[in-house]
């Protein structure tokens, strides 16, 4: 989990974001790299918490996991 800030950076850098993920992707397939670059970040905003715990000891922070679960 700790390389999808990378992962990003390296679509972003790409500067097409409205390039077609070609076949072969799974469910990436047809989709544009914007809209995989946004999924990761709602993700990444999905998993913050104001909890006053991590495990670096920092307050707030995130576990990078749901949190639903």
């Amino acid at each position: 989990m700790n390389q999808t800030g990378m992962f990003i950076d390296a679509i972003v850098a790409t500067g097409t974001p409205a390039a077609i993920v070609p076949a072969g992707y799974g469910s990436m397939t047809g989709r544009t790299y914007g809209s995989i670059v946004q999924d990761m970040v709602d993700y990444y905003s999905f998993c913050q918490h104001d909890l006053g715990y991590s495990p670096a000891g920092a307050a707030g922070g995130g576990h990078l996991r749901s949190r639903l679960g």
